[in-house]
Formats: C-alpha cells, structure tokens, sequence
C-alpha cells in the first residue's frame, strides 16, 4: 500500500519526581481542564492503562507506606 506510514514510538516522560500524600477522612481534588490528563492519571495510579505495550509505567505506587 503506498502512503502507509510506519509510526514510530517514541518515549516521553509525563510526571517525574511526584510525590503525595491523601490521608483518610480528607476529600483530595484532581482538577484541571478538559484534555489535562486527569483521568489517564488515575488510570495509572489505579493500573488500568487500556494499552500497556504503549504505556510503560516506571516508579511506585504505595499504599499504608
């Protein structure tokens, strides 16, 4: 087929160096504007990312330490 192009994945870091804290009984807020990346972060807080051979996620995600 002429015209196809092949897509070339390249890396790209999103977050770096990120750390929080949400202590029970608090109400914790993600906001931001439509497209910010708010659901894709909790997709990979939560591991649910939809491709994972696109995604690499890299780090740690702890709970009660």
């Amino acid at each position: 087929m002429e015209g196809k192009k092949k897509l070339v994945m390249q890396e790209k870091t999103i977050i770096d160096n990120i750390t929080g804290v949400a202590k029970p009984g608090e109400i914790t807020a993600i906001m931001g504007e439509s497209g910010a990346g708010k659901t894709s972060l909790l997709n990979i807080l939560s591991f649910r990312t939809k491709n994972s051979k696109i995604c690499n996620i890299k780090g740690d995600v702890k709970l009660n330490n």
